[in-house]
C-alpha cells in the first residue's frame, strides 16, 4: 500500500510539475512577445534615394 502511495504522489507530481512549467513558459513568451518579436523580426532595408540637396544659404 505504502510503494502503491508513493507511486501516485510521484507521477501525479511529474504530471503537476510539467503543467506548471507549460504554464510559466507560456506566460514568460506572452508577457514578452513585444520584445521577441523585436529580437526575432528582419531589420528593414532602407535603400538610399538620390533626391537633391538644399544647402543651409539656399533654403
Amino acid at each position: 500500500m505504502k510503494k502503491t502511495l508513493r507511486k501516485i504522489h510521484l507521477y501525479m507530481g511529474l504530471i503537476s510539475g510539467l503543467i506548471v512549467f507549460v504554464e510559466a513558459v507560456t506566460g514568460c513568451l506572452w508577457v514578452f512577445q513585444e520584445e521577441i518579436r523585436a529580437v526575432t523580426a528582419p531589420t528593414p532595408k532602407v535603400k538610399p534615394q538620390d533626391l537633391l540637396k538644399i544647402g543651409p544659404t539656399e533654403a
